[in-house]
């Protein structure tokens, strides 16, 4: 008669290779995730500088020309969570908007969004094109 021991459970480097795999898909999921959560964020940003630029283009109709004081504009900025408060200019570009420590949007009279500042451009989706941070090599 054969002694048949009968074994149940994992051993320890299956449960290791589990945890392993289990790790990198959440690293993963959390890197999406960020980029998500900024992404979101940015489009404050954007709706932002888009009421702005109406604004502009009513002032410019009404006086000739684009205004660089924001109390000149027939729009009301409150309540904002993720940005400092905008800026707008009587050039391009027409309006200004920071995300505190991370980035710069901008927007111009032809309505086209600009990045500047940090990484994050890539992250939310609009070119870095001014301030952009040297690549490493």
């Amino acid at each position: 008669m054969k002694n048949s021991i009968k074994k149940h459970g994992f051993t320890l480097l299956e449960i290791m290779v589990v945890m392993i795999i289990v790790g990198v898909l959440a690293t993963v999921a959390l890197v999406n995730y960020s980029g998500l959560m900024e992404r979101q964020k940015a489009e404050e940003g954007k709706h932002i500088l888009q009421a702005l630029l109406r604004a502009q283009k009513v002032y410019a109709i009404d006086n000739g020309g684009f205004t660089n004081n924001i109390n000149n504009l027939d729009v009301t900025i409150s309540n904002l969570k993720y940005f400092d408060p905008p800026t707008v200019s009587n050039s391009n570009p027409i309006a200004t908007i920071v995300r505190t420590n991370n980035y710069t949007l901008t927007i111009n009279d032809n309505a086209v969004f600009s990045c500047g500042g940090t990484d994050y451009c890539a992250v939310i989706g609009i070119p870095c094109s001014f301030s952009c941070p040297t690549p490493a090599i």
